[in-house]
C-alpha cells in the first residue's frame, strides 16, 4: 500500500500500464515492467538495456517517444509463446547457416578440382553455387538481426506469430488492435513473414489496423521474402506453382517475373489466381528512401 499525504492509495498502476515502485525514488517517479525499470522524470530507463540497439542509447525507452509509443512488458513480442518461437527460429537459422557454410566449402573444393582438369564450365557452375550459399549465410544473419530488433523493448510496434499448421495460408497483417500478426504454416513461411514484419518497421510496407492489407508494397518486397525463404528451405520455394513453369535452383532465379507468375488456389471459387500479378515493380512510397 502506498501513502500520499496520509491517504491510502490502492491503485498500483501508472503510465504505460506499469506498476509503480515508490520505494526507489519517491512517489510516482519509477515504474516497473517485466523487463525494465522506467524513470518517469527523465523518460528513460535507469537500468541498462540487456538487448541494446546500435542506433540508440542503452538507456533509451520507447525509442525516446513515450507519448506516441507504449510497451507494457518492456519487450515487443506479444506473448511468451512468441518469444519462444523467435528463439526457436533463431536457433534453426544458426543451424541452416552452418549447413550453407559446409555446402559452400564443398562446392569450392569440387570446383577447384574441375578447374585443375580444365573443366571450366562445370567448375564455374559449382563456384556460383558456393557464392550463392555464402549469400544465404549473409541473408539469414540479417533475419536473426531482425528478430532481435522486433523483440527489442525499444521497438514501438507489437508483433505476434500465428501458427496455422497444415495450411497453405501464410500472410502478415495488422489486427484491429494494431498488432502485427505473422501467420505461418512452417518455419520456412515464418521466415518469409518475418521479412514482411520487419519491412513494416522500416517503412517499406505499411500495414493498417483491421484491413488485412498493406500500403506501399511492391514486387521486390515479395521477392526479398521468397529469396530468404529459399535460403532457409529451398524445397519450400521449388514446390511453388507458377503459370510459367519456372525452375528455381539458385536465389537469383527468383525474379520479379517468377513472383508475378506464382499461382494460388481459391477454395471458395474453385479457381486459380495470381496474388502478386498487379504489384508495382517499385514502391511509390518515399518515406524510407
Amino acid at each position: 500500500t502506498n501513502f500520499y499525504d496520509g491517504v491510502s492509495m490502492y491503485y498500483l498502476y501508472s503510465f504505460n500500464g506499469q506498476e509503480k515502485d515508490d520505494e526507489i525514488a519517491g512517489a510516482g517517479n519509477i515504474n516497473t515492467a517485466m523487463y525494465w525499470e522506467y524513470d518517469t522524470r527523465l523518460g528513460r530507463r535507469w537500468n541498462l538495456d540487456p538487448k541494446p540497439n546500435v542506433w540508440e542509447s542503452i538507456y533509451s525507452a520507447f525509442s525516446d517517444n513515450p507519448i506516441w509509443r507504449s510497451d507494457v512488458l518492456g519487450d515487443k513480442w506479444k506473448t511468451e509463446s512468441d518469444k519462444a518461437q523467435a528463439s526457436k527460429l533463431d536457433k534453426s537459422l544458426e543451424v541452416r547457416k552452418s549447413e550453407l557454410s559446409k555446402d559452400a566449402s564443398k562446392y569450392d573444393k569440387r570446383a577447384d578440382k574441375l578447374f585443375s582438369k580444365g573443366k571450366d564450365k562445370s567448375a564455374t557452375a559449382l563456384r556460383e553455387k558456393a557464392v550463392d550459399s555464402r549469400a544465404g549465410i549473409t541473408e539469414l544473419s540479417k533475419a536473426q538481426s531482425e528478430l532481435q530488433v522486433i523483440g527489442s523493448e525499444n521497438t514501438f510496434q507489437e508483433f505476434t506469430f500465428d501458427r496455422n499448421p497444415g495450411s497453405s495460408e501464410q500472410r502478415t497483417f495488422m489486427d484491429k488492435n494494431g498488432t502485427i500478426v505473422m501467420q505461418y504454416g512452417s518455419n520456412a513461411s515464418a521466415i518469409h513473414e518475418l521479412t514482411h514484419g520487419y519491412q513494416h518497421l522500416t517503412g517499406e510496407l505499411e500495414y493498417t489496423p483491421g484491413t488485412g492489407t498493406a500500403n506501399w508494397g511492391d514486387v521486390n518486397d515479395e521477392k526479398n521474402a521468397y529469396i530468404r525463404q529459399f535460403f532457409y528451405d529451398p524445397n519450400s520455394v521449388k514446390r511453388i506453382n507458377t503459370s510459367a513453369g519456372f525452375r528455381i535452383e539458385k536465389s537469383y532465379d527468383i525474379t520479379n517475373k517468377f513472383i508475378k507468375s506464382i499461382e494460388s488456389y481459391d477454395y471458395i471459387t474453385g479457381k486459380s489466381y495470381h496474388p502478386y500479378k498487379n504489384l508495382d515493380e517499385f514502391s511509390i512510397n518515399n518515406r524510407h528512401k
